[in-house]
């Protein structure tokens, strides 16, 4: 008998290490449940498509709802909601104070057999509440749920704390590092079921793609990659200023230009389908200030997940502000230093037993740092070969513990 399954949670795939995510579950799920059908839903219909044009994609209804009617009846409707009816979803009191948006999505999910809330850091304090809608709604109705590849928290406001033990409580979390857990224990959720798992980017098939020929030129030297992003809404809790990071980037690739590497600015997230983040943008204006500016080149092409893959590939190093520009390299065989501005990046570094390649975000310029990749880039085949084995560890790691909770509810 076909299993219908919802996968829920995507933000958008113009961020291609949300595309990643989703797409290593798909690959999983396509492997082991073929006969499964599976539909998705994202902020970013258009981009989803484009992205991974297979996948059959439908709007996330519930986030385009809180956009619905004037600017009056939009903050009237949402501070009822926040403050009467989420806290009633959490309290397992049905759906008497919901809005038409939420009893459409409780009417809609009925016929799936299965809901998985797809990974990547969705339960944390600075994203809001609006991500406990859908779980709450899917918990109340007693429907199988699964949060799989997940990093939580931190939880600081009471509200928060009530709707993510909410959640959680008696669902199946599949954490992708053990810092997380460290914010979900304080929670005191009263049925923890907690699985040690792993991020399902992982999961995503290595292949050779087509690039622009300009990028292959360029690579052809040695070339370091690098991610970047505007640190907003985590600049204020890091105390550090967009300026001063790419003030410290442009510090670090002055001195590997020094050293004679090329460096190639790849970025995850970009403006396709009107995303508000555009990684690009930050790259051009480390671009400018730099010594050596023929060194240093943007891609502005819109590149799938897979396709930086492949290019990640063909460099010697990457250095990463953006967590799945690190994986995606590592995942296409090519060692990655991880910038931690949240505790996941250090958590999945940890877990792999490379803690050594986790920069702190105030250390990007330090003479410690710039040590770090230059010993790093003079025994790069020795990495690569050790980094190969934690690569296959953690791809099994995820594997085996999606298997563990899947099995009984789909078969």
């Amino acid at each position: 008998m076909t299993q219908n399954i919802l996968i829920i949670g995507n933000h958008c795939c113009s961020n291609r290490g949300d595309a990643a995510i989703l797409r290593g579950l798909l690959e999983y799920l396509g492997s082991n449940y073929p006969d499964a059908a599976i539909t998705t839903t994202t902020r970013y219909l258009d981009a989803a498509q484009y992205i991974i044009p297979n996948q059959h994609f439908i709007t996330d209804q519930l986030f385009g709802a809180q956009f619905e009617g004037s600017r009056v009846s939009k903050a009237i409707k949402n501070r009822l909601f926040t403050h009467i009816g989420l806290p009633r979803f959490a309290c397992n009191q049905g759906l008497s104070f919901a809005t038409n948006a939420h009893r459409e999505f409780a009417s809609f999910v009925q016929q799936f057999d299965l809901v998985i809330q797809v990974g990547g850091s969705f339960f944390v304090d600075l994203y809001g509440i609006k991500q406990y809608e859908a779980p709450l709604i899917v918990k109340g109705l007693g429907i199988p749920y699964v949060i799989i590849g997940h990093s939580v928290g931190p939880f600081q406001s009471s509200n928060i704390k009530q709707l993510a033990r909410a959640s959680f409580d008696g669902v199946p979390i599949l954490l992708r590092e053990q810092v997380s857990l460290q914010h979900f224990n304080q929670l005191d959720v009263k049925q923890a079921n907690v699985i040690d798992s792993a991020d399902t980017a992982w999961l995503v098939t290595p292949r050779t793609t087509n690039l622009p020929k300009v990028v292959l030129d360029f690579v052809a030297k040695p070339t370091v990659a690098i991610t970047l992003r505007d640190l907003k809404p985590f600049d204020v809790r890091l105390g550090i200023t967009q300026k001063q990071f790419e003030d410290k980037i442009m510090t670090m690739c002055n001195s590997l230009s020094n050293l004679g590497y090329q460096i190639i600015a790849v970025s995850t997230c970009t403006g396709l389908d009107g995303y508000h983040k555009d990684d690009r943008m930050v790259a051009l204006n480390v671009q400018r200030k730099l010594k050596n500016q023929h060194m240093f080149m943007v891609v502005m092409d819109e590149l799938n997940d897979v396709e930086l893959g492949h290019l990640l590939s063909k460099c010697q190093l990457t250095i990463g502000t953006r967590l799945h520009s690190a994986i995606i390299s590592m995942n296409f065989g090519t060692p990655a230093y991880a910038i931690a501005y949240e505790h996941k990046s250090e958590g999945i570094l940890n877990q792999m037993q490379l803690a050594d390649f986790s920069i702190d975000i105030h250390d990007i310029d330090a003479p410690s740092t710039f040590d770090k990749l230059q010993s790093t880039l003079s025994s790069i085949e020795t990495t690569k070969s050790d980094l190969a084995e934690k690569v296959m560890a953690e791809k099994q790691r995820a594997c085996s513990s999606i298997e563990y909770v899947l099995q009984p509810i789909l078969n």
